[in-house]
Order: structure tokens, then sequence, then C-alpha cells
């Protein structure tokens, strides 16, 4: 039995792709038509294609109105935003949701633009920019449904240029601009994920209750009920522990180990009494943890685990994520 050509099987799967304009070879007997193949059928070929690799599910969306209405939800689950592609998804939400004096955009394709972003889960703000326009979007009263835009976002990650932004002395905190401190009221109010990603919390290891981005992320989070924070390439013996998180995890620098690790909390009167539970993953065989006096409220000895191996932790929303570089999807125009 031959193999169909990769156009003959498109051709079975959708009827209104047309076969190629160019004539076909000549044959021995008559030519059967292409087969049509039932949507079940469909669905089960396409499951076990899209199974093995990314860049197959990437295909399938682009085959015909079946499939991509089965496959989007999982192809944009993971969302990055940064500076050169942000812009895009401004003008996406713009074009799609802004109303006008000749009235709405066409419903399909609010349609569509709705549906691709609530069926994101994993939102990655990547610097300044990026989250300074996202916040544009969601408070916009010209573009309708904007405020629901990342309702479905359950994993927040937080790269070092949106930290760095946070580093910031507002100086202008009261002319109306977008400083960092007025981001992150508006992206807590908007956002309500379950799980925070940090990068990288501070630089350099001065880390206290009045550095800018430990008081900026509890504001942050004032209003979400947190299951869990991960913060990654953690610097220097502070770990900053927030109030009302279950689980904090923290993955060491390199050779940052070789330091005790000490417990501190995120705010000088170390609010509410609500049990702490913390993984410190490192390389250094003998590293050990003390924990402050205004923590052990909270933080018990046997609250605490130390891992030597890093492999015997992972970041929920790294590991719930695609974390190789092609396999996160940033949104284009």
């Amino acid at each position: 039995m031959s193999l169909l050509s990769f156009q003959e099987f498109l051709n079975g799967l959708d009827e209104t792709l047309d076969p190629s304009p160019s004539p076909p070879p000549p044959l021995l007997r008559p030519r059967k038509p292409s087969p049509k193949f039932p949507e079940d059928v469909l669905s089960t070929i396409f499951d076990v294609f899209t199974s093995f690799d990314f860049h197959n599910l990437k295909i399938a969306v682009q085959v015909n109105s079946f499939l991509y209405n089965r496959y989007q939800p999982k192809l944009y689950r993971y969302i990055s935003l940064k500076s050169n592609n942000v812009g895009d998804f401004q003008l996406h939400a713009t074009l799609n949701l802004a109303t006008s004096d000749t009235g709405l955009p066409p419903r399909r394709n609010r349609d569509r633009f709705l549906n691709l972003c609530h069926s994101i889960t994993h939102l990655e703000i990547d610097d300044e920019e990026a989250s300074q326009q996202i916040v544009q979007v969601l408070v916009s009263k010209d573009l309708r449904s904007s405020q629901t835009l990342f309702r479905k976002v359950e994993y927040l990650i937080l790269r070092n240029g949106f930290l760095g932004f946070l580093q910031k002395i507002d100086y202008h905190a009261f002319d109306g601009s977008l400083h960092s401190k007025r981001v992150v009221q508006l992206l807590g109010r908007y956002l309500k994920p379950k799980h925070l990603c940090v990068e990288n919390l501070r630089a350099y290891d001065k880390k206290n209750p009045k550095s800018p981005e430990i008081w900026k992320l509890e504001i942050l989070k004032s209003h979400w009920n947190l299951d869990s924070m991960t913060f990654h390439h953690d610097i220097g013996s502070t770990r900053i522990i927030f109030t009302g998180v279950p689980l904090q995890k923290f993955f060491l620098a390199y050779l940052a180990g070789a330091s005790p690790s000490v417990l501190m909390p995120s705010t000088e009167d170390n609010i509410g009494n609500d049990q702490t539970r913390v993984q410190i993953h490192q390389d250094s065989p003998d590293h050990t943890v003390g924990i402050s006096v205004d923590l052990q409220r909270r933080i018990r000895g046997q609250d605490v685990m130390v891992f030597e191996d890093r492999s015997m932790g992972e970041c929920v929303c790294c590991s719930s994520s695609r974390s190789r570089l092609e396999d996160v999807i940033s949104i284009r125009r």
C-alpha cells in the first residue's frame, strides 16, 4: 500500500482544502477519491500526533477549524509577554475588543481573542514595559471584557526585568503615571493566580522588609490566596518568607548553599500566624538553616526541608509548563 502524500492527507482532512492545481501524474487505473475522515477518527489520529511533539501541536491547529478549536487551549496555555511582543498583544486587544461609534468589532474575532486569552494558565511577565502595557489593557474602559482576559491564569512568573522595575523608587508616585507600585496594585486586582514564581528576587544579598521589591510583592499578592511561591537563583544567605503562603521553595544560586540560610520575615510586623513550610534546594552537603525569632510562631524545625540534589524538587509552574525555549509561545501579530 502506497503512502499518501502530505497534500493528499490534508485533502482527506478537510473538504475545503483543494488539491494542488498541478496536473496529477499519469495513472494506470482510475484514481480513487481521497478519504474524508469523520471527526471522531480525526480526533484520535491527531491526539496521538500532537502528543509526540509541541511542533506537531502548532501544525494541528492550522489544519481546520475543528482541530483549531480542539487544540487551541493547549497551544496557548503558556504565554510570555515582554517588551518586544507586548505591543502586539495590546494591538490585538484594541482591534478585537475596542468599542467605537460604529459599534463592536465582529463577534467572531472578539470571541476568538477572548477564548485564546481565557485558555492561558501560565503568564510570564518579563519586564517593565510588558507589565505597564498589560495593565493598560486590563484597566481600559474602551476595551470590552478586558478585565477578565487573564481570569484563568493559575501560575504567574516574574522575570528579572520586572523585578528590576520593582526595585525602582517611585519618585513620581502622584503624577498619574504607571509607576511600579501602581502596576502591582492593578495586577493584584485583575489576576488571581495560585502560584507565584520569582526568577531572582534581588541581584545581591541585601534583603529586608524595606527593600522595594519585597514590600511591593506583598502588595501584589495581598488579595490572593496563593498555594505556593518559588524563588529561583536566590543568592546570599537571607531567605525572605512572605506572609500567608503555606509553601515557599528556594532554588539557590550556584555555590550559595556553602553559606547557612537565615529565614527572615517579609514584613516588620510579621502579620499572621499561618504555618509555613519551607523547601531549600541547593548544592552543599552541609547546608544549615536558621529561623528568625520573628518567624518561630509560623515555622518549626520540622517545617524546613533541605535538599542537596536540585532534581529532588521542582517549581510547580516550571514543571507544569513546557520549559524549553521553543515551547514557550509568545503572542505575535
